[in-house]
């Protein structure tokens, strides 16, 4: 933005101004104005990016009549700042011509200006007026009020050009023998181009045009003031206006001058007599400010009731509907409870959705209303995207299957689940893309597709895209997408209905939440609307989610897809292999029976069938009721299966087949998960279940729950250490980094025996945390748990107060024993030091016994622990390549030091070393180590891999 600035200097007179309008001026300090920036020389910006012409001059008398300060938004094309006056984003434009349209988004002040269509010919023409012009080519500027002028002409012949520029150029040359444009503006190009054979002729039908300044229709108060300063405008600062911008331009025509000199002639005896009775004017004057003033009052008031009637029209109409929608929804939630089947139930749902769907309708009225006064709040809540994508199904479901079309969703796995963001407005922005979709979509199908871009500034990159294959949109009809109240043609509305405000308000709200939406489409085969939008991520709960993939994997549950179309069960395969779940793909009904009863003659059988219904010839029902025949089958079995959207009576059939659970298509990845979960959990639970007489920790368990705070931000060493500690006796209590951990602390001092914290935490590392704390109690025991074994840690860490400390990877009983003897007053802890060099001297990559012995000799937990590394690390090798060869060494830093604070656990003893010398290298960018190192780093992890994936067969 730039401030407009006075460039010549005018009178001082000032004007008298209402309480209401100086008020108005000390709330609104700043007019923002939206600009044409080619508009000479009414208004343009200059080559020096600052804003001129006749305009700006009128401007800045009206600044220092009223007080008003302007603001220019630059680097807007003309069609931009128009719009943003529109939506309420700007508050006026500066000169402008009136007309039906326009008169629906604006106020209009009085005219200040004006301008005359006129034609332009070469000096050896025969053309003497406009008559003369049937048959020939007339040239014009593309897109201008005069080309729609010539329109109505349909013999005269148009030679377009993009610009005034172009053309008088071209008339200049000789090329054109015609143009018709804006007598002083075209006067105003041809003179500052050097041609001074121009000569122009008046049509004698056109009238002049006048110019006024264009206000946001909800601030009639600014054109009161506006018309006030307008009026103060002498005509002596008139005229300099005009010499300035218009004066000194020639032509071969110079009637027009000399009419001009002598009106400037008299203009200043005018003026020299207006002198000496100045007082007698200025009282005139007062007199015809009063009246102008009482007229402003009463339209100020007139105005005022305007708003209020639509203010109350908005009030009842959404009292009206809301009335008989809450009866709707009040006996839908009564009769659900009175005990219908689930067939009745889902029609019921159906019922509650499209009440909602209307009153959908009403917010949107509503919220169109709050966003045009800059009243839209965005609130940031952490929010599961599938339950918006549930949400959303359900709504059109009903009208999906009316129209006989059908609904696909594509869901990337690689989409976190849990984000951080304003969920309602974001289901607000989808389902009313969707619903248009649906809309107008009468054959073919609609798709909803999720992906991601990556990472930027921390913020996860979403890519949005729904597809329709409905009746599609041309070019301009594109164009006028997202002006409010306004849909493709006249027709749309008679056949399809609505009220034109869904996609306005979908642009709004994503340019609040910094989003974008883009459209492509073709008529007759479909539209496609693309949104990209940055949001971000909360972590903690995608954690969360990963280590229940992790149960389900350690729960050992071999799965089958059965569905006859290849597509969708490769969509389904990927998403189980998210789920860390082993998947086989059938399309084939026989195939796939004969494949389950052979895996129960085999040591592994399917534990899970996902079941298409509509795959087997006689639907999955019979199909499910011929399997369950075999009883050594339906007690090890268990089956999902995947229902038609809206085949809701299938439901009430589920448990007679023997189906344990039913979902919807299209299939929702959470919804999926959480299926299986709920069916496996029991078996999770016993597979995970620990030995608590563990022999390794006998001798050190404690009878009374003593309390321990674990600050650890690393989710595999949180369950290792929780598990192992709980073995033993102790509660624990887990924060995931030193910031949360002193928190705690000062919330509950008197609550922990013992403080457990790693030294390499997010926001506040350990060394910190310690330090806070001990200036709260000096005595508290504190172990540090670290993966650094590099001399000066000990000291460093006696430095800052810690009492003892235990490098990764720790030894379940030296731990145990470390913190027991603490908490009694025993001797001195267990060190531990020689037999972490006795670990760290192993050559083979993956010392077994060493990993047990880390995990309580727990195998089934050193498996799962194993699986969680291996999943981990499968980029590694990659990431760190591109991380060094890039020069990004703080990336590979935390890549390694990542690896490093979990490999000595599992019993990777020469890894861990490779690491610690790796890591160090590329603390200190010591390039030469760093080529030594980076080698013989990714060539154990890759061995480590390998190995781990034999221990695992």
């Amino acid at each position: 933005m730039i401030v407009t600035t006075t460039t010549t200097v005018f009178s001082d007179t000032t004007v008298a101004l209402t309480q209401q309008e100086k008020d108005y001026i000390n709330e609104h300090p700043v007019i923002y104005l939206g600009v044409d920036p080619n508009f000479v020389p009414y208004e343009f910006i200059d080559i020096d990016n600052s804003y001129n012409g006749i305009a700006k001059d009128y401007l800045d008398l009206i600044s220092q009549k009223t007080g008003l300060k302007f603001e220019v938004a630059l680097n807007l094309t003309w069609d931009q700042a128009y719009e943003k006056v529109v939506l309420k984003q700007l508050d006026m434009l500066p000169i402008i011509g009136v007309s039906d349209e326009r008169e629906k988004y604006f106020l209009f002040t009085d005219p200040y200006y004006s301008f005359q269509r006129v034609m332009f010919v070469s000096a050896t023409t025969s053309i003497t007026s406009f008559n003369d012009l049937a048959g020939k080519t007339v040239s014009v500027q593309k897109n201008s009020s005069h080309h729609d002028f010539l329109k109505t002409y349909p013999l005269i012949k148009l030679s377009l050009y993009d610009t005034v520029e172009e053309a008088i150029a071209a008339l200049n040359d000789g090329t054109e023998d015609v143009f018709i444009g804006n007598l002083v503006t075209t006067l105003y190009l041809g003179k500052k181009a050097g041609y001074t054979q121009l000569k122009y002729i008046y049509i004698p039908s056109q009238n002049e045009q006048t110019l006024h300044m264009a206000v946001r229709n909800d601030s009639p108060i600014l054109v009161s003031i506006l018309n006030k300063g307008i009026k103060a405008i002498t005509t002596s600062e008139k005229i300099a206006i005009d010499n300035r911008w218009v004066g000194a331009v020639e032509s071969e025509d110079y009637t027009w001058l000399i009419q001009l000199v002598v009106g400037i002639v008299l203009v200043g005896l005018i003026v020299i007599l207006v002198s000496l009775y100045w007082v007698m004017r200025l009282k005139k004057e007062i007199d015809r400010r009063k009246v102008v003033e009482i007229d402003l009052n009463d339209a100020k008031e007139e105005a005022d009731r305007a708003n209020q009637v639509k203010s109350s029209f908005l009030a009842r109409m959404s009292h009206e509907i809301r009335t008989p929608l809450n009866a709707v929804t009040g006996m839908s939630y009564i009769l659900k409870r009175s005990g219908l089947t689930l067939t009745q139930q889902s029609y019921l749902d159906k019922i509650t959705a499209a009440s909602k769907d209307v009153l959908e309708i009403i917010n949107d009225i509503l919220d169109f209303s709050k966003i045009e006064s800059g009243k839209v709040n965005l609130e940031i809540i952490s929010f599961n995207i599938d339950e918006i994508i549930e949400h959303l199904i359900t709504i059109v479901s009903f009208k999906v299957e009316e129209q006989g079309i059908d609904l696909n969703i594509e869901r990337d796995p690689l989409v976190p689940l849990y984000f951080y963001g304003d969920p309602k407005r974001l289901q607000q922005i989808l389902l009313n893309l969707l619903n248009n979709s649906v809309k107008f979509t009468e054959k073919g199908s609609v798709t909803l597709k999720i992906r991601s871009l990556g990472v930027v500034n921390d913020n996860n990159r979403l890519e949005i895209v729904i597809e329709d294959t409905g009746i599609g949109m041309t070019d301009e009809q594109i164009d006028g997408l997202f002006t409010p109240f306004t849909q493709a043609d006249s027709t749309i509305t008679r056949r399809f209905g609505g009220t034109g405000l869904g996609l306005s308000i979908v642009k709004s709200l994503l340019e609040l939440m910094n989003g974008t939406v883009e459209v492509t489409s073709e008529l007759g085969v479909g539209s496609s609307f693309k949104i990209t939008l940055e949001l971000s991520e909360d972590r903690k709960r995608n954690t969360e989610l990963k280590l229940l993939a992790t149960e389900l994997y350690v729960s050992d549950i071999k799965t089958m897809i059965l569905d006859k179309q290849p597509a969708h069960a490769q969509m389904i395969q990927d998403y189980l292999k998210a789920f860390n779940l082993a998947t086989d793909i059938f399309t084939d009904t026989q195939l796939a029976k004969k494949a389950i009863e052979d895996s129960f003659m085999k040591e592994r059988p399917y534990s899970l069938l996902i079941l298409d219904y509509d795959t087997p010839l006689d639907n999955g029902i019979n199909f499910s009721i011929e399997l369950n025949k075999t009883t050594w089958i339906q007690q090890n079995i268990k089956i999902i299966m995947m229902i038609p959207l809206n085949s809701t009576s299938v439901f009430d059939q589920l448990d007679r087949a023997g189906v344990d659970f039913g979902i919807n298509k299209p299939i929702i990845p959470s919804v999926l998960f959480n299926g299986i979960i709920d069916l496996f959990r029991q078996d999770v639970t016993q597979k995970l279940n620990l030995d608590s007489k563990t022999s390794e920790l006998k001798g050190f368990e404690v009878s009374y729950p003593y309390s321990i705070l674990l600050c650890e931000d690393n989710k595999t060493n949180q369950f290792i250490a929780k598990s192992l500690l709980e073995q033993a006796g102790y509660k624990i209590k887990i924060v995931d980094n030193g910031q949360l951990g002193v928190d705690e602390y000062k919330k509950q001092p008197d609550q922990y025996d013992i403080i457990l914290l790693d030294l390499h935490m997010p926001i506040k590392n350990g060394y910190e945390a310690t330090q806070e704390i001990r200036a709260l109690n000096p005595n508290i025991p504190i172990i540090a748990m670290t993966a650094d074994a590099i001399s000066g840690v000990e000291q460093k860490l006696k430095e800052v107060g810690i009492t003892h400390y235990i490098t990764k990877p720790f030894n379940p009983a030296s731990l145990a024993k470390t913190i027991f003897d603490l908490i009694l007053n025993k001797k001195e802890a267990f060190d531990h030091r020689d037999e972490e060099k006795r670990q760290n001297a192993q050559d083979n990559s993956l010392d077994q016994n060493v990993g047990l012995r880390n995990v309580g000799g727990n195998r089934e937990l050193y498996v799962k622990i194993l699986t969680v590394f291996a999943s981990e690390n499968q980029k590694t090798v990659d990431d760190l390549e591109i991380a060094i060869s890039n020069n990004r060494l703080d990336e590979a830093v935390q890549i390694v030091h990542k690896i490093k604070g979990s490999c000595g656990t599992i019993g990777a003893s020469s890894l861990y070393q490779k690491a610690i010398s790796l890591h160090k290298a590329l603390q200190e960018k010591d390039m030469d180590n760093i080529k030594l190192l980076h080698p013989e780093f990714t060539s154990t992890l890759s061995l480590l891999l390998k190995e781990i994936s034999a221990y695992n067969k």
